[in-house]
């Protein structure tokens, strides 16, 4: 109901024949259809240009200029190209939504892991399991540990571990690495054969 009091509106408003001394018919529908396709070339090529924002903005003025185009040449035209417009817009969001991930800038600005090596990978994995440390702060359930030298935040899996209790690594979450207290046969030296 809103909408159809907008469109209402917006047919009373928007003059049916071009203002005095302007283009013809014809030119206004050229002018019309060019800036509805310069406003669908400016939102593909936003996939691929890293504008922030900007041709998709310019997308959106042209195209609300196109539909004013459209409403000089005729309500009609004027009115499908509104509704087009309004229909359309969802849909292309959704897909330029879905198209990002998969565009060569995206893969360029997003943070992975892929291809990374040497100390920067070994820092992003965290501790293998079943390395010892020290707990440097109360697991109460989380806190810092040190294990092989470097603090980590950890997660105490199971009790709460007391500052300076030695700890083994069970597996690694979230950013932190899980730990727990070590027992007897953790801290026993390896059996030699």
């Amino acid at each position: 109901m809103l909408a159809t009091a907008a469109i209402t509106t917006l047919m009373q408003a928007t003059p049916a024949t071009p203002p005095a001394n302007t283009v013809d018919h014809e030119t206004l529908l050229v002018w019309a259809i060019a800036l509805m396709g310069t406003a669908i070339v400016m939102l593909v090529v936003e996939l691929f240009l890293p504008s922030g924002g900007v041709l998709g903005l310019l997308a959106g003025v042209s195209a609300i200029a196109s539909i004013v185009c459209f409403f000089w040449f005729n309500q009609t035209a004027g009115m499908f190209a509104l509704i087009f417009t309004l229909l359309a817009t969802p849909f292309a969001i959704y897909f330029l939504l879905k198209a990002i991930p998969y565009t060569p800038v995206f893969r360029l600005a997003a943070l992975t892991d892929e291809g990374v090596s040497g100390p920067a990978r070994t820092l992003a994995a965290g501790p293998e399991p079943g390395q010892l440390g020290s707990a440097e702060t109360n697991l109460r359930p989380s806190g810092t540990c040190v294990i092989d030298g470097q603090k980590h935040d950890a997660l105490a899996v199971g009790p709460w571990i007391e500052r300076g209790q030695p700890v083994v690594v069970t597996g690694f979450s979230t950013g932190q690495v899980q730990v727990r207290l070590a027992t007897e046969t953790d801290l026993a030296p390896p059996a030699t054969t």
